[in-house]
């Protein structure tokens, strides 16, 4: 019998963990640095290092789940240091920039640090620290970039000729205040699209990703802030005008199905539905939840099977997590309403929003007989 190479395998895990960790750190230096550029006058700079602490943030999330050394100390690290970044900073930024003479005028931006804060650990129990599909209201990065790179953009030739004799103290503080609301609202947000090569929607998505960055180094002043307030207003315009906030999870555009379940083994259950049902415009899907206990937390049965399999010789196994696999019906307008379906259902009971992490997948359109 093969001796287990364990010792090895534990030192290289410590030492991927450390990057990603890293990474939010850097995204803490460039918080705080932003805080005390602001506080010497220097409120370009101010802006421009909440905008690395951004890229910073984007980053460490990808290369934990790279390495996969993602955490629940990691989540908790990475909200604790967005607090600062995209809570405090911006709204140092806007108190130094606007606020700093008015009695009162502070209380903006402690509304705006409570609504990243509340934002930040509702994020942590609702979607795990990680969006499925998309966010529920505006991401604290988002807003927090979208406040800080107003003052660049203000420098700006352009902004000085059309935009300068507008009240602007005025406009940033109802701004910040409207801000607040979506971040701690449940208006969708979409997440940043993944670039691909393999399909055509892929390759448009990379390209359009790539202009905007490409044009983001080009032209920072004026592509970063009108790119934030462009993301900013589609997500709340297509809520309303689509109908889609409160209402696609709760049935208007999904009918599920009753089902009845099964465990095998403690790891997979099955759900299927029986009943047919008709409707106009509803077609119906079969999707594939996958649940499982989040990274840090104690899963007994995978250590188990995890040691089990290294004492039968395959020791290039590095970690076994014991899960749930779901499948179900539903009947709904299109694969997206159904999706969004399932994932209501996944927060509301199918999966624990403290221990547990779900991905809905394998969605396929399913023929039903006699329809």
């Amino acid at each position: 019998m093969r001796t287990p190479r364990a010792p090895r395998r534990e030192t290289l895990q410590r030492g991927i963990i450390i990057l990603p960790s890293a990474f939010t750190l850097g995204n803490l230096f460039f918080g705080l640095y932003a805080i005390v550029a602001a506080t010497r006058g220097d409120l370009v700079w101010a802006g421009w290092f909440i905008m690395f602490a951004g890229t910073l943030d984007m980053l460490d999330g990808s290369v934990a789940r790279l390495t996969r050394t993602g955490s629940r100390f990691g989540a908790e690290l990475d909200s604790l240091v967005d607090a600062i970044s995209f809570g405090v900073a911006p709204g140092m930024i806007a108190y130094e920039l606007f606020f700093f003479d008015a009695q009162w005028a502070w209380t903006l931006s402690f509304v705006w640090v409570t609504a990243v804060v509340v934002r930040l650990a509702r994020f942590n129990i609702e979607q795990g620290g990680e969006a499925k599909r998309s966010f529920h209201g505006l991401p604290s990065p988002a807003a927090g970039m979208a406040l800080a790179s107003y003052y660049p953009f203000s420098q700006t030739p352009f902004f000085e000729t059309y935009l300068f004799d507008l009240p602007w103290a005025q406009i940033i503080g109802i701004s910040m205040v409207l801000l607040s609301v979506l971040m701690v609202s449940h208006v969708p947000y979409a997440k940043v699209p993944k670039i691909g090569l393999r399909t055509v929607k892929g390759v448009t998505t990379t390209v359009f990703v790539l202009t905007t960055v490409f044009a983001a180094f080009a032209f920072p002043r004026y592509v970063i802030f009108s790119s934030f307030l462009i993301y900013i207003s589609w997500g709340l315009v297509k809520s309303v005008l689509l109908g889609r906030h409160g209402r696609s999870c709760r049935g208007s555009r999904a009918r599920i199905c009753r089902f009845r379940h099964g465990t095998i083994g403690h790891i997979t259950i099955q759900l299927h539905t029986r009943q047919r049902f008709g409707g106009p415009g509803l077609s119906q899907f079969r999707l594939e939840v996958r649940i499982k206990p989040r990274p840090g937390l104690l899963d007994p049965e995978g250590k188990a099977i995890h040691h089990a399999l290294n004492s039968l010789g395959w020791d290039g196994v590095d970690d076994v997590r014991v899960g749930k696999a779901i499948y179900i019906d539903i009947a709904a307008e299109s694969s997206e309403a159904a999706v969004e379906a399932a994932e209501a259902m996944c927060r509301k009971i199918l999966a624990n929003p403290v221990t547990e992490d779900y991905e809905v997948t394998g969605v396929t359109e399913i023929e039903v007989a006699g329809a």
